[in-house]
């Protein structure tokens, strides 16, 4: 029985060690950051615009827009929509107080 269940065991923990290996990898990205593309992804996060971020913490809509292109190119993403996804994702596969967290 034992023979049988080897396998099954075998790809279970193989795809147990990936998913970690891609949450540490994202982490990694995630701790590249600077403090203010950090504080523009916790926006980006809530939803907001470029010109609504810009005016909270007091930038131009530009700025922001560079700020973003940086984030997309640290983290691997290609726009806002994947982003925020990732970050979900992310957010929910990290157990707490565990981790590196933007929020």
């Amino acid at each position: 029985m034992l023979k049988q269940l080897a396998p099954i065991m075998h790809e279970v923990l193989c795809r147990v060690i990936e998913n970690l290996n891609n949450v540490n990898a994202f982490e990694a990205r995630l701790s590249s950051l600077s403090v203010r593309e950090r504080e523009i992804l916790r926006w980006v996060a809530q939803g907001k615009t470029n010109r609504e971020i810009a005016e909270a913490i007091f930038l131009s809509e530009m700025t922001v827009k560079h700020h973003l292109m940086r984030i997309f190119q640290k983290l691997g993403m290609e726009n806002r929509t994947q982003l925020v996804s990732r970050l979900a994702e992310h957010e929910a596969r990290v157990q707490p107080a565990y981790g590196v967290k933007i929020f």
